[in-house]
């Protein structure tokens, strides 16, 4: 179960943890479990729609799987309507969540038509009316994770920050680019400086954090209380531990392999064996990224099925890679 606390949130001021950053499709109860086994202490659920939940949608059910982890888990809901987000935060705590946030920043086109996501940047009153209804419908903290703004015209982050700590929100993660940016350019964190003057409660920092000295550099340049880490999680998920850790050396082949079979046998568990395989090919490239000679891999990559014709594949592969170790290691 869950790590016993009133607002997990309040920790991340003692301990400053890289948190695991909400990826639709990708941060799974798998991805979140073998994320933690390699030394992530603070995760969040990818976002699920609060309409589909509240409608009983099995994906969306699946999607709030494992929130009754070990460490704090946060679940992350998508919506605009005060009174559905609040019953499928409920739903969440029952799950096990220890936190649920509300989703301000997706850009997605699909969702910012339907009202959601950062579309939400330029509804400040929608804004409040759903942090309010949330923290009066459940015991457990709610937080917000937004942009920098809609575009260079409404770049609103400090008062968005305000009116949702007004409402009770216990924390703030600020992604620095507006939503017209999506994810290109170069992350502003003067802006995460701002919103940490602007607020009392913790804030956390997100965007383009790839290495130790970008996670020191944005927690002293900011004063933000955690930094999260998303995208750069793909294919390395002991990122946290080499962020936190000065000393930490990364894995070598093997062990990068071994953590990749890890993770697809956990998706196996969740998913089924043929769902896991599938829905593991995106990250096997990701594992893959970098290592040697691993073209025949990538090739049957999208004709494997199973969890145990993956596994089969990829100890071939670590085979090989030994195999060429030891010709080296004789000379």
């Amino acid at each position: 179960m869950s790590v016993p606390s009133a607002n997990v949130f309040e920790d991340l001021r003692r301990q400053s943890p890289v948190v695991l950053a909400p990826l639709s499709g990708i941060t799974d109860a798998a991805f979140r479990e073998v994320c933690r086994r390699s030394g992530c202490r603070f995760v969040y659920a990818e976002m699920t729609s609060s309409e589909a939940l509240a409608r009983g949608n099995d994906k969306a059910q699946g999607r709030i799987r494992g929130l009754d982890a070990p460490i704090p888990t946060v679940a992350q809901l998508l919506g605009n309507s005060p009174e559905v987000m609040a019953e499928a935060a409920e739903m969440c705590v029952e799950m096990g969540a220890d936190a649920v946030d509300i989703n301000l920043g997706c850009p997605a086109r699909q969702i910012v038509r339907g009202g959601g996501g950062s579309a939400l940047m330029r509804e400040p009153e929608t804004v409040a009316a759903l942090v309010h209804a949330m923290t009066a419908r459940i015991s457990k903290p709610v937080s917000v994770k937004m942009r920098a703004g809609w575009d260079d015209n409404c770049r609103n982050a400090v008062d968005i920050a305000r009116i949702a700590e007004g409402e009770g929100a216990k924390a703030i993660t600020v992604h620095p680019r507006t939503r017209a940016q999506a994810f290109k350019g170069a992350a502003n964190w003067e802006v995460i400086a701002r919103v940490k003057e602007a607020v009392s409660v913790p804030v956390i920092g997100n965007g383009d954090v790839r290495t130790r000295e970008d996670m020191l550099r944005m927690l002293e340049s900011t004063r933000c209380d955690a930094v999260m880490v998303g995208r750069s999680a793909l294919g390395q998920p002991w990122i946290f531990r080499k962020l936190e850790d000065p000393t930490f050396i990364d894995p070598d082949y093997e062990t990068r392999i071994e953590v990749a079979i890890e993770h697809l046998r956990l998706l196996g568990q969740d998913k089924g064996d043929h769902r896991g395989a599938v829905e593991f090919r995106k990250h096997l490239a990701c594992y893959l990224k970098s290592m040697p000679d691993n073209k025949f891999v990538r090739e049957k990559m999208n004709r494997m099925d199973s969890v145990e014709e993956v596994v089969s594949v990829l100890r071939e592969y670590a085979e090989g890679i030994l195999a060429r170790k030891r010709p080296m290691a004789a000379s």
